[in-house]
């Protein structure tokens, strides 16, 4: 049975639907409703992050040490729990991204998922409907120089740990790193409805794309394309981008601001000591103060602190 891409209509119907992705973003109009993101824990260290090969990608589950990893603002008007993140590449250098930014493909593309918490139950609830899960795109573009500034170097290391996981199964341990720092520097955005981009390609996904890369050398991008293939194993997956999907009559938004990860218009909130309590969750609108209360309830004996912080990536 062919797997490509063009097959998967085959093993899902959706796959042919009219609300795909990834897409070539051509075009989009400024939404004033789309703000800075809040991103809990995203500054906190894990205590455990394990990859996984699944035969498709290497996939990331992250732990940390208190509370969830999450998201709020950015126009979601709701609470999304990270399920994990993972990557897509080319066999080189001139493709790999999922999404096109005005035709132009990058060597890779991160995605990190996250279900709707303040909505659903859990996990599997939440893939069973069209506003269940937030994808961050966030496209990976190559230097040549090893010294460059540019440089992320958390992702940088977590290349590192693909030559120990090269066949479906093979999972190991990372060492610590923040999620903050695979974000870019510049955090304006695109903003349209799609779908999952592999089978069975459930159109479920609110998706927000980030302008603006974050950067490795073009040897360590090459890492990626030395997994093999679930099928052949002899043979290297060297791509694992689905082609962009036809538009049909959807809206792509973007966010008014350039916001910057590495000021205060982005909030990076950690946790270290819960008590049950009602925490405030502030989100920048267009220089306005939104607070968005939510009940969270922990036990410990100390109340629960919030702090913001800046991002160095």
């Amino acid at each position: 049975m062919e797997l490509g891409p063009s097959h998967w209509p085959e093993i899902s119907m959706v796959c042919n639907g009219t609300r795909q992705s990834p897409i070539n973003i051509s075009k989009s109009t400024t939404n004033n409703s789309l703000d800075d993101f809040v991103f809990h824990n995203y500054n906190a260290t894990p205590l455990v992050t394990t990859v996984t090969y699944n035969g498709h990608t290497g996939q990331f589950q992250v732990t940390v040490p208190s509370d969830t990893l999450m998201i709020h603002g950015g126009g979601l008007n709701d609470i999304y729990n990270l399920a994990q993140f993972h990557f897509h590449w080319g066999s080189n250098d001139s493709y790999g991204s999922e999404h096109l930014d005005h035709g132009k493909a990058y060597p890779g593309e991160i995605h990190f998922v996250h279900w709707h918490s303040g909505k659903y139950s859990n996990l599997n609830e939440s893939f069973k409907h069209d506003d269940g899960v937030a994808v961050l795109g966030v496209f990976i573009d190559v230097v040549q120089d090893a010294n460059d500034p540019r440089i992320s170097k958390d992702l940088a290391k977590l290349t590192d740990y693909f030559v120990n996981i090269k066949f479906p199964g093979n999972q190991t341990n990372c060492a610590p790193f923040t999620l903050a720092s695979l974000l870019p520097k510049n955090l304006t955005y695109y903003r349209y409805l799609g779908s999952l981009t592999t089978p069975d390609c459930s159109e479920i996904v609110t998706w927000t794309v980030y302008q603006s890369p974050i950067y490795i050398t073009s040897d360590q991008m090459a890492k990626f394309r030395h997994f093999h293939r679930m099928e052949h194993l002899d043979e290297d997956l060297d791509h694992t981008n689905r082609p962009v999907q036809p538009l049909y009559n959807r809206e792509v938004y973007n966010s008014p601001t350039s916001f910057s990860s590495s000021s205060s218009s982005s909030s990076f909130f950690s946790s270290p000591s819960p008590l049950s309590a009602f925490v405030f969750f502030r989100a920048g609108i267009q220089g306005q103060c939104v607070k968005m209360m939510m009940a969270l309830v922990f036990t410990s004996i100390s109340f629960h602190s919030f702090f913001q912080c800046e991002i160095n990536c």
